[in-house]
């Protein structure tokens, strides 16, 4: 677990150091679509081999706040395990999230879609937290660089604890001159309190336009 000091990235998925999560379900990571409109495609469970996947925040002091993301098998969409996020949230503003960056064309229009499964225990009488997701040519130094895509809320009108809700989000985007765009998927604390959220079943794929 680690206490939040500043910003920094950290490692792979668990924050602060490395850690076996993301495996890859397809046998080369992605796959090519026509010969007009190429395409990649990458597709996330959590289940052991480490693809690159990494772990920071924002706004993690004053107070210190507690946070980590880390495979766990307590909750999953896709066999037996996910990405959990944990946060104590003390100053009520912190931001959370794992980031990864994909070599493609350099300088290329793309249009990225990212899907994936969300578990959130948060219903009707419990203020929502913000759901972050997003693209860019480098990665996120600033808040504002976060892609915010509505809130926590499970849709239950009574406390039923974890619902898996589908997430879906598309983007166009410009990779830069090294040919990489970075997707990163987290949450932020709008609230003082603590919670958990699970990520699992990361589907992402990158369409030449």
């Amino acid at each position: 677990m680690r206490s939040g000091k500043g910003r920094g990235h950290g490692g792979l998925l668990i924050a602060g150091s490395i850690a076996a999560l993301l495996l890859c379900l397809l046998p080369s990571g992605c796959g090519v679509g026509d010969e007009n409109t190429p395409s990649r495609y990458f597709v996330f469970s959590f289940e052991g081999a480490t693809l690159g996947w990494n772990t920071t925040g924002i706004d993690l002091y004053n107070p210190a706040v507690v946070y980590n993301i880390q495979r766990a098998v307590d909750m999953a969409r896709d066999s037996v395990s996910s990405a959990k996020f944990y946060l104590q949230n003390l100053n009520g503003r912190a931001k959370i999230w794992m980031e990864r960056s994909f070599d493609l064309d350099s300088s290329a229009d793309y249009q990225v879609t990212v899907q994936y499964s969300f578990a959130s225990k948060d219903w009707g009488d419990t203020e929502p937290w913000t759901i972050l997701t997003g693209v860019s040519p480098r990665a996120v130094s600033t808040a504002q660089e976060l892609g915010i895509q509505g809130d926590t809320y499970n849709g239950s009108a009574s406390d039923v604890g974890f619902r898996w809700l589908s997430k879906k989000y598309t983007f166009d985007a410009h990779s830069n001159s090294q040919g990489r765009l970075y997707v990163h998927i987290g949450v932020w604390g709008t609230t003082v309190a603590t919670r958990v959220y699970y990520v699992d079943s990361v589907f992402i794929s990158f369409a030449r336009r």
